[in-house]
């Protein structure tokens, strides 16, 4: 009785690791998506500067994926993979990103702010909305294609979200 006890627990062991480990190569799969996309865009939208030494990298804010927080290991990854080039920060909503009592209300420290919508999970290209946000005055929402190339995704089109009349 004992040893088919501990045989049926050790089934159970492995099925539920398999399951495990299924659902954290899914996870993990759209976490690095949701990586190359975001660093690609930011890259787009910030244009690569090359900062000199002493110069204050430029500052961006994200929020997204459309009604979802972006998950913390993807904010890490994102932030570890621009670390030498743009100061990213991320927010749970917009609000937190804007200089809401300033005139104009901009995003603080001259930056710029991106609310992204939801990144499919599968499929190249894809369509991403980004609204690109500086100020009350400077802001746009863009539809951003991107492609899976051999070595990373790339920008292949941007273009302007008009509002329907």
């Amino acid at each position: 009785m004992r040893a088919r006890a501990l045989g049926v627990a050790a089934l159970l062991a492995v099925i539920t690791g398999g399951i495990g480990a299924a659902c954290d190569g899914n996870d993990s799969d759209t976490g690095s998506r949701q990586v190359a996309v975001l660093v690609v865009a930011i890259r787009d939208v910030v244009g690569r500067p090359i900062a000199a030494v002493d110069e204050a990298l430029p500052v961006v804010y994200v929020v997204g994926f459309g009604e979802h927080d972006v998950p913390a290991t993807v904010q890490s990854d994102v932030a570890a993979e621009l670390r030498d080039e743009v100061d990213v920060r991320f927010a749970d909503d917009r609000d937190e990103a804007i200089e809401t009592g300033e005139a104009d209300q901009p995003v603080p420290d001259s930056g710029v702010l991106l609310v992204v919508g939801d990144i499919p999970d599968r499929g190249s290209p894809i369509d991403v909305p980004i609204e690109v946000y500086r100020s009350q005055r400077d802001g746009s929402v863009m539809m951003f294609t991107l492609s899976e190339g051999p070595s990373s995704w790339v920008v292949t089109a941007t273009s302007l979200v008009t509002a329907a009349a």
